[in-house]
């Protein structure tokens, strides 16, 4: 992509240039010119491309959804196997309490796990956080409501708690290989980056790389965490909608 702006950019400048040279110095517009001016490439956010403060902070999100996916597929699943989903069944709470229970012990043990990777990232890698610890919290959480969204929807389907790690594990690489973790999103089919729309990763890693490299501003994270907000939403209500199903 460089290569080509670089090329785009001198087949715009060199015409000008010889043109501008040759009406000063009267010299015929055909005639070989050293080039005047030099394209530059300049990097802002990281200078050395070093590949390390790009991909590292992303090993946050990527870790926190292995976390928070797994818990939550196998809490569920898990009361099936072991034959005590028909104890929550008699009990007082609704569906959507019982979700509730299920889903806050896996944020919080993904909120920890995130923490600490966090607390490596910057200390152990010193790779500095430029923007603010409080925006990548409520990010963070925001991401893991709809992880854990995920995670229940597929306890919700499954059987025992095998089934529910193969389900993790056929929903995770997709939504890792489409988050632009490896390859940017821009650089994807135009029909792959419409689905990326609702994959969460997408939109987290975004706000990752802005709080560690640049230190995105509150605005541009806002608007970033609002899809988060929304695929949250979605899979949450399909996880109750399914419980209730499984539970008639």
């Amino acid at each position: 992509m460089q290569a080509i702006v670089q090329g785009y950019a001198r087949s715009m400048v060199g015409p000008e240039h010889r043109r501008h040279v040759s009406q000063t110095a009267g010299v015929a517009p055909h005639v070989n010119l050293r080039p005047g001016v030099e394209i530059v490439t300049r990097n802002w956010f990281n200078p050395n491309l070093n590949p390390r403060d790009a991909l590292v902070p992303c090993l946050i999100c990527i870790l926190a959804t292995v976390v928070g996916l797994l818990l939550s597929a196998l809490s569920v699943a898990r009361e099936r196997e072991m034959g005590t989903f028909e104890q929550l069944l008699v009990t007082p709470f609704s569906p959507l309490e019982i979700l509730i229970g299920k889903a806050v012990p896996a944020m919080v043990l993904a909120t920890f796990s995130a923490g600490l990777i966090t607390t490596i990232v910057i200390f152990g890698f010193g790779i500095p956080l430029k923007g603010s610890f409080l925006l990548l919290l409520l990010s963070l959480e925001s991401f893991l409501l709809a992880i854990i969204g995920i995670g229940l929807f597929i306890s919700s389907l499954s059987m025992t708690q095998q089934q529910a790690v193969l389900g993790c594990f056929l929903v995770m690489p997709p939504m890792i290989m489409l988050s632009g973790f490896a390859t940017p999103v821009e650089n994807m089919p135009d029909w792959l980056q419409i689905l990326t729309v609702v994959n969460p990763i997408r939109w987290f890693i975004v706000i990752i790389k802005g709080l560690f490299l640049r230190g995105m501003s509150a605005p541009v994270i806002l608007t970033n965490m609002m899809p988060l907000l929304a695929i949250a939403t979605c899979t949450l209500s399909a996880a109750v909608f399914m419980f209730r199903r499984r539970m008639e």
